[in-house]
């Protein structure tokens, strides 16, 4: 479990790294399934806060979740928000 969380922030680190010098580039949309998704995660997150282990960890992660929900909703797309799929 520990490695899986270790891999995933070593390559969201690199995703948000390649990602940082176009954050002065105009906003692409975003692509359909980030919505969905993203909300799917937050209830998934939402749950495992009170019935897994680790709730601080999955409350954060839910947080996350919600405020990136709430700027799709807006149309909005941040740099530290895009993905591949966006482009």
């Amino acid at each position: 479990m520990l490695v899986g969380v270790v891999v995933g922030l070593i390559a969201g680190g690199i995703g948000l790294a390649r990602s940082f010098p176009g954050r002065h580039a105009p906003e692409p949309p975003n692509n359909r399934w980030k919505l969905p998704v993203m909300t799917f995660m937050a209830a998934l997150c939402g749950v495992l806060a009170f019935t897994g282990p680790w709730p601080i960890v999955w409350a954060l992660l839910a947080a996350i979740c919600l405020v990136e929900v709430r700027f799709v909703l807006a149309g909005r797309n941040p740099w530290w928000m895009q993905s591949p799929l966006d482009r």
